[in-house]
């Protein structure tokens, strides 16, 4: 199987992404189907209020022990779903933005990878 960079840093076994495409088309079973077939699943969280985000990433994790992602667009208020992300301890976010630099936000002992992704230009 291909391995790439992208592999090693995200811990999956193909460099293969599903993307944050709606909360109608890339929910828990889509991005687990993804993840558990060695690519790298997104949730798509922007518009989800985050009582239903923490229920979403509960139900993911019984679906895949596999790495997944939780998307959020920066224009739309976001910190509540970042918190939760936080607290559930999902590793990585992309972030859609026109941001060129990815950051970790460093809760303890537990860091979460920010991840920017093209913006529509």
């Amino acid at each position: 199987m291909l391995q790439t960079r992208f592999c090693e840093r995200f811990g999956v076994a193909a460099p293969i992404v599903v993307a944050p495409m709606g909360p109608d088309l890339t929910g828990p079973e889509l991005v687990a189907a993804v993840s558990n077939a060695g690519g790298f699943g997104i949730l798509q969280a922007q518009l989800c209020p985050p009582p239903l985000l923490r229920e979403q990433i509960t139900y993911l994790r019984t679906l895949t022990d596999q790495p997944f992602g939780v998307n959020f667009v920066l224009h739309f208020p976001h910190h509540a779903g970042i918190q939760v992300c936080i607290d559930e301890r999902v590793s990585f976010d992309p972030f859609s933005t026109a941001s060129s630099e990815g950051s970790g936000l460093s809760t303890g002992n537990f860091t979460v990878t920010a991840v920017p992704s093209p913006g529509l230009l």
